[in-house]
């Protein structure tokens, strides 16, 4: 059975949504990270397995009700000491929805959000998913994914899509 962890964190303050470019591209910059959890007995906190990766993206910015504009990415993760291995393919939809209502001064998509699909694949495999507003995502997604070792039972290979370095922050927390 697998086991999918999900978590979705907001950073930024503020309840008001800023509003993405008018036009052209949102950039994005963080990390991914590879992690490891011993759930064997209660659940340990995640350990990161090895150096972050940093990952920069531009999405076009989508004008029209019902229109959506990607970026995708993936990530390849050998588990330093024990041999497993996960592929994270990340896929971020930037999207304006069909039912948004016109804004003012001609703005034909006044609402826009981020939906961030997580695939792995190998040695543990899962489906996690975030729909983010635009100040959440701003200026990386935060979401960490996970799934049974299918090698170790009891323990959760996984990714995190961060702002800063996994380990670093990690080391930060001690």
């Amino acid at each position: 059975m697998i086991t999918a962890l999900l978590l979705a964190s907001r950073l930024a303050a503020g309840p008001a949504e800023a509003a993405p470019p008018a036009s052209g591209a949102l950039a994005l910059s963080g990390f991914v990270s590879a992690w490891r959890q011993d759930c064997s007995g209660e659940c340990g906190l995640p350990a990161p397995a090895g150096k972050g990766e940093a990952v920069a993206a531009a999405i076009d910015v989508p004008l029209n009700p019902g229109e959506a504009r990607t970026a995708k990415f993936s990530r390849d993760f050998a588990y330093a000491g024990s041999g497993e291995k996960v592929r994270a393919a990340v896929t971020i939809y930037f999207v304006c929805p069909r039912d948004g209502a016109p804004g003012a001064a001609g703005d034909t998509c006044p609402s826009h959000y981020l939906q961030v699909q997580v695939v792995l694949t190998g040695d543990a495999r899962a489906f996690c998913a975030a729909a983010l507003n635009v100040d959440d995502a701003r200026p990386f997604p935060v979401i960490m994914c996970a799934g049974e070792n299918a090698r170790k039972p009891g323990e959760r290979l996984g990714v995190s899509l961060s702002r800063k370095e996994l380990s670093a922050a990690a080391a930060l927390a001690r």
